[in-house]
């Protein structure tokens, strides 16, 4: 989780210069959240951060197909507007039920770090 956590921060300030850089690296979030241990958790936290994977996993599939460097993401979502003129509006509809998702499962997060001791970058609880 340090390790994650650490990550996380140093992507906050890259982000700050390309916004479409934090979509991409969302992607690279979500294989070290995989890959954290979760034995020997209680069974709440350890069911917590199951769900927090399963949403991470959802959510990733709205950019499924995405380009990997930031500089391509422009041309991509051109090339699928010129492909089907409504995609920003299915883009749209996904984007606003995945923040709702995301939005739970960080209040759940937070709620398991204010029990725990633990915050996470970006959270309600972590540090400004």
């Amino acid at each position: 989780m340090a390790a994650l956590n650490d990550y996380s921060k140093k992507q906050e300030a890259e982000i700050k210069g390309n916004p479409l850089a934090g979509l991409l690296a969302f992607r690279t979030m979500i294989v070290g959240a995989r890959a954290v241990q979760t034995d020997g958790l209680p069974d709440d936290l350890k069911a917590a951060f199951a769900d927090c994977i399963a949403t991470l996993n959802k959510a990733s599939e709205v950019f499924k197909g995405w380009p990997d460097k930031p500089d391509d993401v422009l041309n991509y979502v051109r090339q699928q507007i010129a492909l089907d003129p409504k995609y920003m509006d299915t883009f749209s509809a996904k984007m606003n039920a995945m923040s709702k998702d995301m939005d739970a499962m960080s209040q759940k997060m937070d709620e398991m770090g204010k029990k725990y001791g633990f915050s996470i970058v970006g959270g309600p609880a972590a540090p400004k």
